[in-house]
C-alpha cells in the first residue's frame, strides 16, 4: 500500500500549457507572444512578460497599458492582481495572492497602481495595493500596502522616503 500525500494545486493544467507555450517561443516572435498574452490573460496594449513567466491561472491577472514585467516574474492569480498602467516589474520578482497558511481565506487581491517600479527580486503579498508612482526597492518584501509617491524598501519593506 502506497501513501500518496496530496499537494495542493496552485496552477490550473490550462494555464501550466499556456506558460509552456508562451515561454518556448523563439525570442523574436513578438507577434505570437503577444497574440498568446491577449488569449490568457486580461490585457489593454502593449504589455510585455518576458519570458520565463509563470502564472496560476492567467485569467486573474488585468495589466494596463505598457507594462513591462522582466525575465523569471511568477504571479500567484487566485485571487485577482490588478496592475496599472506604465508599471515595470524587475526580473526574477514574486506577486503572490496565495494564503498565508493553509486557509484559503487568508489570500486576498493585490493592486500595483499606475506608474509604479518593482526592483529586481522583489516579494509582494496577498492584500498588497501599492500606490501610484511608487518605487519598490530591489530584494524587497512587500507585505503591507505603500503610499503613493513613495520609495519604500527592505525586509520587511518600508517607506523610506516620499518622491517629489
Amino acid at each position: 500500500m502506497t501513501n500518496k500525500a496530496s499537494t495542493p494545486k496552485f496552477q490550473s493544467p490550462q494555464a501550466a500549457q499556456w506558460c509552456f507555450t508562451y515561454n518556448q517561443l523563439k525570442p523574436n516572435a513578438f507577434a505570437k507572444r503577444l497574440q498568446l498574452l491577449k488569449s490568457l490573460l486580461q490585457i489593454e496594449n502593449n504589455a510585455w512578460l518576458e519570458p520565463q513567466f509563470q502564472c496560476s491561472l492567467g485569467t486573474n491577472i488585468l495589466l494596463g497599458n505598457n507594462v513591462y514585467a522582466n525575465h523569471n516574474v511568477t504571479i500567484e492569480d487566485l485571487y485577482p492582481v490588478n496592475i496599472g498602467k506604465h508599471v515595470l516589474i524587475g526580473p526574477h520578482t514574486l506577486i503572490s495572492t496565495l494564503p498565508s497558511s493553509n486557509n484559503a481565506q487568508d489570500g486576498s487581491p493585490i493592486t500595483l497602481c499606475d506608474n509604479v517600479w518593482v526592483g529586481a527580486h522583489v516579494y509582494i503579498g496577498p492584500g498588497v495595493t501599492i500606490g501610484e508612482g511608487a518605487v519598490i526597492g530591489a530584494g524587497s518584501y512587500v507585505t503591507e500596502s505603500v503610499p503613493a509617491l513613495t520609495l519604500a524598501a527592505g525586509n520587511p519593506c518600508r517607506v523610506i522616503r516620499a518622491i517629489q
